[in-house]
């Protein structure tokens, strides 16, 4: 019985230890410890995603887009979340981390975007500051590709999608679907004002659609403002060889 008593405790003791990581000298949540390693390696295949400059070239699939050139430069943030370009998948494993801290800042709007496409497919984020970063007078960008029709796409936003932005915040609603050239686009409106604060809120996560080849590309963006310049920016540049068909 002592034996099974001390395992017992070793066990909670490690469990508390896992959970519970000093970081820049303070105490912080480790809830990394019990998700599962993200899966953007090379040994399985993930996309492999470079930086050119501003251009960020996906490999797997020979496309690339680009961002505005001053998103290059580190911008200060509350809680040192500086870091606004993800594009290695060593990279896209830290956003992940990032994407799933206890009461993050951006973690509700990662849970949304995870609703509506799998993570995994995920291939690119940028932003003009750190993810994380507690603000909200900014652009976040992710880019996915993903065997996912456009259509389904677009009704998964509008039934999924919507239903975890309205456990989440405060409210939630679907706007009119709208066109953006060759994209379509499909937004969440959102509300959020927590009891515990005196400010609300208002944002949206617009999701940009389109086909290329078998393949869909997604451009989901997190944003107040309206970023219309910058948006457009990355839609325009997306290049997509057109013998890459599969």
């Amino acid at each position: 019985m002592i034996f099974v008593a001390a395992f017992i405790v070793a066990v909670i003791l490690f469990v508390i230890y896992s959970l519970f990581a000093n970081s820049h000298n303070t105490l912080t949540w480790n809830i990394s410890a019990f998700i599962p390693r993200q899966q953007h390696s090379q040994e399985k295949n993930g996309p492999q995603s470079v930086l050119e400059g501003n251009t960020v070239r996906i490999e797997k699939y020979r496309a690339s887009f680009t961002f505005p050139e001053d998103w290059l430069e580190t911008k200060r943030a509350p809680d040192d979340h500086k870091k606004n370009l993800f594009i290695s998948s060593q990279d896209l494993d830290d956003l992940y981390k990032i994407d799933h801290e206890i009461n993050g800042s951006d973690s509700d709007e990662a849970e949304v975007f995870s609703a509506v496409l799998p993570f995994d497919e995920c291939v690119a984020h940028v932003g003009d500051k750190g993810w994380g970063n507690g603000l909200w007078n900014d652009l976040q960008g992710r880019v996915y590709i993903t065997d996912i029709s456009p259509d389904r796409i677009r009704a998964t936003v509008g039934h999924e999608g919507l239903s975890k932005a309205e456990k989440l915040f405060t409210s939630a609603k679907l706007a009119e679907p709208e066109e953006n050239g060759p994209w379509k686009k499909i937004t969440l409106d959102i509300i959020d004002f927590p009891q515990w604060s005196d400010f609300m809120l208002g944002e949206r996560l617009d999701f940009y659609v389109r086909a290329f080849g078998k393949k869909t590309v997604v451009f989901a963006f997190l944003h107040t403002d309206r970023y219309e310049n910058e948006i457009n920016l990355l839609l325009n540049s997306f290049d997509w060889p057109e013998e890459v068909g599969h």
